[in-house]
C-alpha cells in the first residue's frame, strides 16, 4: 500500500466540491486530506478503513469524516479492475472548516455545527431515516452550482447536525500519527484483516484479530 497520501481536491476558487464517482473501484490508496468529506456509497461492497476503525461497506452506506482522518475503501472486486467495469459507483463531497469564513465557527448560531465537526475528526456513518434523507439531500447537490450549492450543503449540514442516527468509528481520543514507515505496516495488517475478515463465525474472527500484534507487532 502507498503511504498516508495527503489530498487538496478543491480548487483554491471554490467553496466546495461535489461530484459523482463510477469507477472499477474506489481509490485504493489509504489516504487523507485538510477537507471534510461526505461520501455516499451508492454501488459497490468492500471493507472500509476509518482510522483505526476497519468495517464492511455496501451500498447506501453514508460516513462524513474530518480533516487529516487516514481512510480507505477496498473493493472486493479490486482484482478484478483491469477489466474496467464500474464496480464502485458514490457521491462525494469536499469542504474545508472555513468554507463559511474564518470566524464564522466561533460565533453563537454555529454550536451545533462545531459539534459536529469535532465528532467528524472520529468518523460518522449514519444508519435508518437519516442515510436515506441524507441520500436524497446529496444527489440533489450534485445537479446545484453557485450559491443554491451553497445553501444546500448548509441544509445537509444543519440536518446531519441534529441527527441521532449515527455511529463514530474511529477509538476515542484518535489521531493520525502516520509517518511512512508506519504505513508499510499497516499495509500488511489491513492485508491480513482483508483475508480474515470472511471468516464463517465471530469466535474466528476473534482469533484472527488476536493474532495481529504476534504477526505484525
Amino acid at each position: 500500500m502507498k503511504s498516508a497520501l495527503q489530498k487538496s481536491p478543491i480548487p483554491e476558487t471554490r467553496a466546495y466540491l461535489a461530484r459523482s464517482l463510477s469507477e472499477p473501484i474506489f481509490d485504493p490508496h489509504w489516504h487523507f486530506h485538510s477537507e471534510h468529506q461526505l461520501f455516499l456509497v451508492q454501488k459497490g461492497s468492500g471493507t472500509r478503513f476509518i482510522g483505526d476503525s476497519v468495517k464492511p461497506y455496501k451500498a447506501g452506506d453514508i460516513t462524513f469524516t474530518g480533516p487529516n482522518l487516514p481512510h480507505l475503501w477496498r473493493s472486493e472486486n479490486e482484482q478484478e479492475q483491469e477489466k474496467n467495469i464500474a464496480w464502485s459507483e458514490g457521491v462525494v463531497i469536499y469542504f474545508h472548516e472555513d468554507f463559511l469564513g474564518e470566524n464564522f465557527l466561533q460565533k453563537d448560531e454555529a454550536i451545533r455545527l462545531r459539534q459536529v465537526f469535532h465528532k467528524s475528526l472520529r468518523g460518522m456513518e449514519f444508519t435508518d431515516q437519516t442515510a436515506l434523507t441524507l441520500k436524497e439531500l446529496m444527489l440533489a447537490l450534485i445537479h446545484m452550482d453557485g450559491f443554491e450549492g451553497i445553501l444546500q450543503l448548509l441544509k445537509i449540514l444543519d440536518f446531519i447536525s441534529q441527527t441521532k442516527e449515527y455511529n463514530l468509528l474511529a477509538s476515542p481520543g484518535y489521531t493520525n500519527t502516520l509517518r511512512e514507515a508506519d504505513t508499510e505496516r499497516m499495509f500488511s495488517v489491513y492485508a491480513y484483516v482483508m483475508k480474515n475478515f470472511k471468516k464463517k463465525n465471530a469466535t474466528d474472527r476473534l482469533s484472527a484479530v488476536n493474532q495481529y500484534d504476534a504477526v505484525f507487532f
